[in-house]
């Protein structure tokens, strides 16, 4: 027997099954998540559709091994019911350009994102090594991810290789960032989304702490409190 696997989020399951009754399924096996994954075996061809649903993004950049600041994150992150957790860099190591973070604990925020890591994308920044890496159960050692919503491009990078300045082979709708601390939003000339979302440990130039949430198109930055 050959199956067909779809994802889904969990209120879009009975609707699935009552749809794919008409197919002649037979035997679901389902695997618990926080996606469902369902397997329905049929004759005589593998189909794999991944059924979309509405995501909220919540993206984040320079934690600088601030306990106290993650924590502020992970609150919003599950308080507003975010889906993922987007990762821009320098996530444990403080840097020798910036003072000792408060809360500064680089194991307590490791154990802290661990703990999240299925809902984890995160690429690595400029203070971020092979050592941090051994000590998340989640990569983080390439310089960018794209992530595709909805048929929209997001570029995600730390922003000491990749940023508005070094675009000109990139293909993305939104351009998302870090490295400099200072939270920007704009549309650029070439009519791209272009976001900084600042720093949740150490902004500059007189900002809050910030980060930005993605959804349903829609950017918006937010005080991290």
């Amino acid at each position: 027997m050959q199956g067909v696997a779809l994802t889904t989020h969990n209120s879009h399951l009975s609707t699935l099954i009552s749809q794919l009754s008409t197919l002649n399924c037979i035997h679901p096996q389902i695997t618990p998540h926080y996606l469902l994954l369902t397997t329905y075996y049929l004759l005589p061809t593998t189909y794999y559709l991944l059924t979309p649903f509405p995501m909220k993004y919540l993206i984040v950049s320079d934690i600088h091994g601030s306990e106290t600041a993650l924590d502020k994150v992970i609150a919003y992150f599950h308080r507003e019911q975010c889906d993922m957790l987007l990762l821009l860099g320098d996530l444990l190591n403080f840097g020798p350009r910036n003072s000792i973070p408060e809360g500064h604990n680089p194991l307590g925020v490791a154990e802290k994102l661990n703990a999240l890591a299925d809902r984890i994308i995160a690429i690595r920044g400029n203070c971020d090594s092979e050592v941090d890496q051994m000590l998340l159960n989640f990569p983080i050692m390439a310089d960018y991810a794209i992530v595709v919503d909805e048929g929209k491009r997001l570029f995600l990078t730390h922003g000491h290789k990749y940023n508005p300045e070094n675009t000109a082979h990139l293909h993305f709708d939104a351009l998302f960032y870090g490295h400099t601390h200072v939270k920007e939003l704009y549309k650029s000339p070439a009519g791209k989304i272009i976001c900084n979302v600042g720093s949740v440990t150490f902004p500059k130039q007189g900002n809050p702490p910030s980060f930005a949430v993605y959804e349903n198109g829609k950017i918006k930055l937010v005080k991290a409190q």
